[in-house]
C-alpha cells in the first residue's frame, strides 16, 4: 500500500512538472520572460524530484542468498575503435560523479545531474531541516525499525509549520549518502546505529565541505 501511495506521488509530481512546462510555452508565447524563468525554475525542481523519487522506488538488485549485487568492473586494454569512450559511457561516468553534497551558508547543498535536460541542479536545505529529521529518524527508526517516508515526512506537520518535502528528502539522501541512513528498496530505511544518530550527523555535518562554486 505505502509502495502504491509513494508511485501514485510520482505520478502526481509528474503531472506537475508537465503543467509548468505548459505554462512556460505559454508565458514565452506571451512575451513574458520573467514569468519563463521563475516557472521554468520550478519545473527543474519538480524534474529533480521526480528523478530522485524514481530512483527511492528502484529495487535493489539481488544475488542469489539475498544480499545485494555489487557492480562489476571490466578492465580490457584499448584498442583501435575503443580507444575513446563512446558518448554513452562518457554520460554513464558524468553521472556517476553526483549528488554531490557541500556546505554554504549554514545550509545543505545537494548537486544532482539531471538526466533529461542534461545539467546539473542545486537543490538546498536549512541545517535545521537536517537535525530536524535527525531528531525524527532517532525516534521512529529506534531499534534498527525500517519506516518509509510516510513515516516521517512532512516534518513540522505537527507544528503547524510543514517543511517543504524536497528539503527533507534532500537531508535523507545526504544521510544515505554518508552511510547513516541504510536504504531498503521499497520497504523503506533503517537507521544505522540510531544511538548515536545525532552526534555521527554532527560530525559529518562538521566535516563536509563548503561550497566552493
Amino acid at each position: 500500500m505505502v509502495a502504491m501511495d509513494s508511485i501514485n506521488a510520482v505520478r502526481l509530481l509528474e503531472d506537475c512538472e508537465k503543467g509548468l512546462q505548459r505554462l512556460v510555452s505559454t508565458a514565452a508565447s506571451e512575451g513574458d520572460y520573467g514569468a519563463v524563468i521563475k516557472l521554468t525554475s520550478w519545473a527543474r525542481v519538480l524534474g529533480g524530484l521526480v528523478e530522485d523519487a524514481k530512483a527511492e522506488l528502484a529495487p535493489a538488485k539481488q544475488i542469489p542468498g539475498g544480499s545485494q549485487a555489487s557492480p562489476q568492473r571490466t578492465i580490457t586494454g584499448r584498442t583501435g575503435s575503443d580507444s575513446l569512450p563512446s558518448k554513452g559511457s562518457q554520460k554513464a561516468r558524468l553521472a556517476g560523479r553526483y549528488p554531490k553534497f557541500f556546505r554554504t551558508s549554514g545550509e545543505l547543498m545537494k548537486i544532482g545531474w539531471s538526466k533529461r535536460e542534461r545539467a546539473e541542479y542545486h537543490h538546498k536545505a536549512p541545517h535545521s531541516v537536517l537535525m530536524q529529521l535527525v531528531s525524527k529518524l532517532t525516534v521512529v527508526g529506534s531499534g534498527g525499525t525500517i519506516f518509509t517516508a510516510d513515516d516521517v515526512f512532512p516534518l513540522g506537520a505537527d507544528e503547524g509549520s510543514p517543511v517543504p518535502n524536497y528539503q527533507s528528502y534532500l537531508c535523507l539522501a545526504w544521510l544515505r549518502h554518508e552511510g547513516l541512513v541504510q536504504a531498503h528498496g521499497r520497504q523503506g530505511y533503517s537507521v544505522v546505529n540510531g544511538e548515536s544518530l545525532n552526534a555521527a550527523a554532527t560530525t559529518h555535518w562538521n566535516e563536509l565541505s563548503p561550497y566552493a562554486g
